[in-house]
């Protein structure tokens, strides 16, 4: 379980970093609108986490916990969208900032689900 809890840190960490970094470009260096970047982002890191998942933490294939890990990211980064916006529009910081405030509250529970709802045996 170790070994799985450093790997799926890992790979938050590169997600995190992918989405911090293009949140700053996007969205606080370009200023292009939250409802029309920020959705396309949460969807690319779900697959970039996916691959990554499957091929180095858990090393699974099935077509089940594939569909259920499709279906907790989902679930997830709808969440993560909404607190994201919310935080946006309820005080004065940089998205860069908002995004890290909810990659690090919510990482807690996405790591529960996926160890003891969707890789469970």
């Amino acid at each position: 379980m170790l070994k799985q809890m450093v790997s799926t840190l890992n790979v938050n960490i590169i997600n995190f970093a992918l989405r911090v970094l293009f949140t700053f470009i996007l969205g606080d260096v370009l200023k292009i609108d939250i409802e029309i970047y920020y959705p396309l982002l949460l969807a690319l890191l779900i697959y970039i986490g996916y691959l990554l998942h499957a091929k180095y933490t858990f090393k699974s294939s099935s077509k089940l916990i594939l569909l259920k890990y499709v279906i907790h990211i989902i679930f997830f980064n709808i969440l993560d969208y909404f607190f994201f916006v919310y935080i946006n529009q309820s005080f004065e910081i940089l998205q860069a900032f908002a995004t890290f405030i909810v990659t690090c509250t919510l990482w807690i529970f996405r790591f529960l689900s996926l160890k003891f709802l969707v890789f469970s045996k």
